[in-house]
């Protein structure tokens, strides 16, 4: 098979492990040993490396930017 692309490393956030297992699995011929119960996939194929991560976990709760002298002291 003729490799039409080549990158190093990419990290997607996803809300759907399991799909997106499938499609980087069986379609694009990615290999993982994911057990479909851990958060973080690890897939490979040849050099590249694919890191699926749970979007929910880098989900950031709304904060209050504002610096001041009552927000420091809350901390």
């Amino acid at each position: 098979m003729t490799t039409k692309f080549n990158f190093n490393t990419a990290g997607l956030f996803t809300t759907e492990n399991t799909r997106m297992v499938a499609f980087y699995r069986d379609i694009m011929g990615f290999e993982t040993d994911w057990n479909g119960e851990g958060p973080d996939v690890r897939m490979q194929l040849g050099n590249m490396w694919i890191i699926l991560f749970p979007r929910k976990a880098f989900v950031m709760e709304p904060h209050n930017s504002l610096i001041t002298r009552e927000n420091l002291l809350a901390d």
